[in-house]
């Protein structure tokens, strides 16, 4: 009975892995919560990604908005939803493989908190099943699989499913958000922020010289926390460990973005700043690092 139970398993995940090895590349988008979002998102670079792309963005669910398509097919977004550039950096790291260009979102960068994903990515035990067996990754679970196919049947494949949230203002509730954040703000040490923004410094220095273009690049918030004075000083410190022309810094748009919550673009507003990313872009040439165009 064992035996019969042992084979069938066996038969239905060698079924299992033919059907990925011929469709696991029409598969997409298989997560359903922010966590497993971020797992299928990190899998994905780790084990499919990472080779085939020349330009990186590396941020929070702040730049994960950010539309990559209008930029070009060469970037891939490793922002993470509830996380920071930082956790980006170390699986960039963990991949092996440099980028040659390197976009850093500055809001989250002296964020650096340790994260269940990035702890059982650490894994090696696991991290090599994940590698070696597909069947194990967080994108390849039958239930999600299963939605996603329901999903692009139903709204085409590829095409974005934006919440509703994501598309109008609440005034009342921004409001509300952005009184919350302000009260809730608790700058952090200063000597909190250069521990954290050294670290990033020692990990950047070394890929600078190894050839990878660094762009650091700030995603526009509400004016009232854009204006706090913890804003502006991390402003200055990512200047000031990151000075040009060895890195490139995008400017600031001066123009007003609008918010859902105070920090997250509304999806119209996340195309816009797009445009704009784009725009700045355009006015660096290429060399040894992107220097500004006089």
């Amino acid at each position: 009975m064992i035996k019969r139970v042992l084979l069938s398993t066996l038969a239905l995940l060698l079924v299992y892995s033919w059907f990925i090895r011929q469709y696991g590349a029409d598969i997409s988008r298989t997560g359903q919560t922010t966590e497993q979002r971020n797992m299928v998102k990190a899998e994905e670079f780790l084990f499919e990604a990472s080779a085939r792309y020349d330009t990186l963005i590396v941020g929070s669910s702040m730049s994960d908005r950010l539309n990559t398509d209008s930029l070009s097919a060469d970037y891939y977004n490793l922002s993470l939803a509830g996380m920071s550039a930082q956790d980006g950096l170390q699986l960039i790291e963990m991949s092996g493989r440099l980028p040659h260009v390197l976009f850093v979102e500055t809001n989250t960068l002296t964020r650096n908190e340790p994260s269940p994903l990035m702890e059982s990515l650490s894994d090696p035990t696991w991290l090599w099943l994940k590698r070696h067996l597909p069947f194990t990754r967080q994108k390849f679970q039958p239930a999600g699989v299963f939605k996603a196919m329901l999903r692009d049947w139903s709204h085409g494949k590829g095409q974005p499913v934006v919440p509703e949230t994501a598309m109008y203002v609440d005034t009342n509730f921004l409001n509300k958000a952005v009184a919350d954040r302000i009260q809730a703000v608790i700058p952090p040490p200063d000597s909190v922020l250069h521990t954290s923004l050294g670290k990033v410094r020692n990990r950047l220095e070394q890929w600078r010289r190894q050839g990878v273009r660094v762009v650091f690049f700030e995603i526009p918030m509400d004016p009232r926390l854009q204006a706090m004075p913890i804003q502006g000083k991390v402003r200055q410190l990512v200047r000031q460990y990151f000075p040009s022309p060895d890195y490139a810094h995008l400017a600031l748009p001066m123009d007003v973005y609008q918010t859902t919550d105070g920090v997250h673009l509304t999806y119209g507003e996340a195309n816009r700043f797009t445009g704009h990313v784009r725009q700045q872009i355009q006015d660096y040439i290429g060399g040894p690092y992107l220097v500004k165009k006089e």
